[in-house]
């Protein structure tokens, strides 16, 4: 970066913080004045703070800003939780997710490969299930982020790799166990996994005629 380039950042840097500070006053001041027993400023400050920090760190400094942005956002939900419901601290259930952003970023073309997707997916997995213990033991809701997960590396270990039929065939096998899972904690009485089970099967059958089928004969 030129001398140029530099002076033209710390412009952009210093109005885009100059201006949040102030739009950020402002609606503190109409806050006060309009409704002072409901600090809704927050909200919209929250949303302003992005564009000094986008200014400053996006460019060239990904690590910095996932880091400053999952931070940020982190102590946003964390003062929302103490503010309105003190009694159930909820922001448990975004910490996670929002602090694995940095360390994703920091992993950079490794965050692609089967091992650190494995791996960051099962410390999720088991930090969900911790918390679904000691924190709402009434319903075995992990089994929802743990689906959503394991995509990751079924993804980077067969769709990535261009396999698709081994990855049409795991994820209807994954998804098939979820769908079976669910059933049989919600309602075991009444069999209806069947249904999206059967609309699954069409996909590694579309996958066989239309991928495998037209390749030309060696």
């Amino acid at each position: 970066m030129n001398m140029s380039q530099t002076n033209k950042h710390r412009f952009d840097a210093g109005f885009a913080v100059a201006g949040a500070l102030m739009t950020i006053v402002f609606f503190a001041i109409v806050n006060i004045i309009t409704s002072r027993g409901y600090l809704w400023f927050i909200y919209p400050s929250f949303a302003v703070l992005w564009w000094p920090v986008s200014v400053i760190f996006a460019r060239g400094r990904p690590r910095i800003f996932s880091v400053v942005c999952s931070v940020m956002t982190l102590l946003f939900l964390a003062l929302i939780n103490l503010m309105f419901s003190p009694f159930y601290l909820w922001v448990l259930y975004a910490a996670f997710p929002l602090l694995c952003w940095p360390v994703i970023v920091c992993l950079g073309k490794r965050a692609g490969r089967l091992p650190a997707a494995m791996s960051i997916s099962l410390l999720v997995i088991a930090y969900y299930i911790l918390l679904n213990i000691f924190y709402s033991p009434g319903f075995p809701w992990f089994i929802f982020p743990t689906y959503a997960v394991l995509w990751w590396p079924l993804a980077v270990a067969f769709a990535k790799k261009r396999r698709p039929m081994l990855f049409s065939l795991s994820a209807v096998l994954w998804s098939s166990l979820f769908f079976i899972v669910l059933n049989t904690v919600t309602t075991p009485h009444e069999i209806w996994a069947v249904y999206p089970i059967f609309a699954l099967l069409w996909w590694p059958l579309s996958v066989f005629c239309f991928v495998y089928k037209k390749r030309p004969a060696v």
